[in-house]
């Protein structure tokens, strides 16, 4: 698995940290720079901790992108027992039946953490979503 499997990934992480960061006010480099930091003090301590909203919605989409992820592991996993819970689900479907208890019942399983999550961190892509697609 190289970098080009994870290219959406990439696309959307540089297209909102670069709206992200064109939000930040070049005085408060400036300032810094005023006061004696580096250029490296002034990332860590003033540019970073701007950051952080933005790189916490990358992480969260690309967490949620990576579990829905079906097409790459079911290419790539020869063994079954390496499956992904998605494609443990779509073992369950046969050609001449179909158990739709066991079925019904794994999908609740396989979507239940995913939206635990992102009920808990909501509030974190909604903001670091509009904050981050802004044109400048």
């Amino acid at each position: 698995m190289g970098i080009f499997d994870k290219l959406p990934l990439l696309s959307i992480a540089i297209f909102l940290c670069h709206g992200f960061v064109k939000t930040i006010p070049k005085e408060l480099e400036e300032s810094a720079k005023i006061d004696g930091a580096g250029e490296i003090k002034t990332f860590i301590k003033i540019i970073f901790p701007l950051l952080l909203p933005i790189l916490v919605t990358i992480a969260i989409l690309n967490i949620l992108w990576l579990w829905n992820d079906f097409l790459l592991p079911l290419l790539m996993l020869t063994d079954v027992r390496n499956y992904t819970l998605i494609l443990s689900v779509n073992m369950l479907f046969g050609e001449y039946n179909n158990d739709w208890p066991k079925i019904l019942a794994s999908l609740i399983m396989t979507t239940v953490p995913i939206v635990i999550f992102y009920a808990f961190f909501q509030k974190y892509i909604l903001a670091g979503i509009a904050e981050g697609a802004v044109k400048g």
